[in-house]
């Protein structure tokens, strides 16, 4: 696992074969990603003992980086806290794109058009 503030990349072209190679070619997203994202993200502070659960977010990437469709959860939210935390994660892939580090990276672009990062709100200092 890569944690780095509560996210953590876990998976970029589901397509992608496990090779030794394709795992290198994996810890050059998840570094690119984990550079950016993190500075995106602008959780809310919990209220009073509620808590948000781990969640994932799956976008697609056009070949000049920008995200090509709205993000989607890979959960519904058992509350409205639940809710404002997986849009802050959405929010915050909005707002780090378009992700030119992965254009220029040298990497395909089969590599990292299919993203899903996975959120941990328990990571995450307030």
């Amino acid at each position: 696992m890569w944690p780095l503030r509560g996210i953590v990349l876990v998976a970029a072209s589901f397509a992608m074969a496990v090779t030794a190679s394709a795992e290198t070619k994996a810890d050059r997203i998840v570094k690119i990603l984990s550079a950016t994202i993190p500075s995106c993200w602008a959780m809310p502070a919990p209220p009073e003992g509620q808590k948000a659960d781990p969640f994932s977010v799956s976008f697609k990437l056009t070949p000049d980086g920008s995200v090509k469709s709205r993000p989607t959860a890979g959960k519904e939210p058992a509350s409205d806290y639940e809710r404002m935390t997986i849009e802050s994660g959405v929010r915050a892939i909005l707002r780090c794109a378009p992700y030119s580090a992965l254009v220029t990276s040298g990497l395909p672009y089969e590599d990292w058009k299919d993203i899903t990062i996975h959120f941990d709100p328990s990571q995450t200092d307030f």
